[in-house]
């Protein structure tokens, strides 16, 4: 479940910064 969260976050962070 934490995990889950984390990668969702991380994942929004790094397309947000690539985009």
């Amino acid at each position: 479940m934490m995990v889950s969260s984390l990668v969702g976050v991380e994942d929004s962070k790094m397309k947000g910064k690539r985009s």
